[in-house]
């Protein structure tokens, strides 16, 4: 098994893993064998091995209380994982690249760099990988993280099981998720776009039981505007209100019209028609699908903002 694999056939009876998301076929095994692999071809080797689990990081599942895989693949041996590389449109980001490094990148959108330092402890970014936030699309301290990806659409490169090498768009992989794909392998890279000044602007909003506590509902929205100020692109993801962790959603009277206010509240009141809140002891439906409308008309008015 790889990282998350169909949640049709697997179950999982571990609740601290649970919680996480991850979905396990041996919940009674734990990690006898440590490989580190230096190389591609090493790794290639190694995650055709049944009962592994391939990791950079491992702050949040290491810090389990079973970890229920015989295998332990551990990515960070491999220099180029490490690597990030600046480019016109953003950054392309190895997998082992950890998020306190992403922070400290140069240029970095602030709106990003909150989505990741609000929730997310400075003991938990400093040895949670990119590949490992990517594991956990259903853990809320992530959540802010991931709908800022998903909202810019980010790129994503895989390693699957077989050895091939697939690409996904944060748009693809949210739907191949949804289908029950799971995630497709061992990410590899990660391509993220930031927003462009002029025309273009990333917004952000929560909800939370403390100012530093993480997200009972969030939503990331990008806006690209026309000369005219008219919109030409929105894509706004929300977290906190599906049992996969972020979900996109539409709001297609947006698109065409001036980028004000008036618009923005009209638009909002199809957000709740989209989606079917968990309803949990953290927060009720109602109180979900509430503060998904409430979070995306302000991520969308941040987007003004900027």
């Amino acid at each position: 098994m790889l990282i998350l694999a169909d949640k049709s056939t697997l179950q999982c009876y571990n609740p601290a893993l649970m919680c996480y998301g991850l979905f396990v076929e041996n919940p009674m095994a734990n990690p006898h064998t440590y490989l580190r692999p230096t190389t591609f071809e090493e790794l290639l080797d190694f995650i055709r091995q049944p009962g592994s689990l391939v990791l950079a990081g491992g702050a949040v599942t290491l810090g389990a209380l079973d970890v229920p895989y015989k295998t332990i693949i551990d990515l960070q041996g491999i220099p180029e994982l490490h690597e990030v590389e600046i480019v016109a449109e953003g950054y392309r980001i190895g997998c082992a690249v950890t998020l306190s490094e992403v922070v400290t990148l140069p240029g970095m959108h602030p709106r990003l760099r909150e989505a990741i330092t609000r929730a997310i402890p400075l003991n938990i970014r400093n040895n949670l990988s990119v590949m490992e936030s990517m594991m956990y699309p259903a853990l809320p301290l992530v959540a802010e993280w991931l709908a800022a990806l998903a909202a810019l659409d980010a790129g994503t490169h895989w390693l699957t099981p077989q050895g091939e090498r697939r690409s996904f768009r944060m748009s693809e992989l949210l739907m191949h998720e949804e289908a029950g794909g799971g995630l497709p392998g061992a990410l590899l890279q990660l391509d993220l776009r930031q927003p462009a000044p002029g025309n273009q602007a990333l917004g952000t909003a929560h909800v939370a039981r403390t100012p530093a506590d993480e997200p009972l509902v969030n939503a990331a929205a990008y806006v690209v505007v026309d000369d005219d100020a008219r919109v030409e692109v929105c894509r706004v993801a929300v977290g906190g209100v599906d049992y996969l962790g972020v979900v996109l959603v539409d709001l297609p009277s947006l698109i065409g019209q001036p980028f004000d206010q008036p618009n923005i509240a009209s638009a909002v009141k199809h957000v709740a028609l989209q989606i079917d809140p968990v309803d949990d002891w953290r927060a009720s439906a109602d109180y979900r699908r509430e503060m998904a409308r409430v979070c995306v008309q302000r991520a969308l008015l941040a987007c003004i903002e900027d």
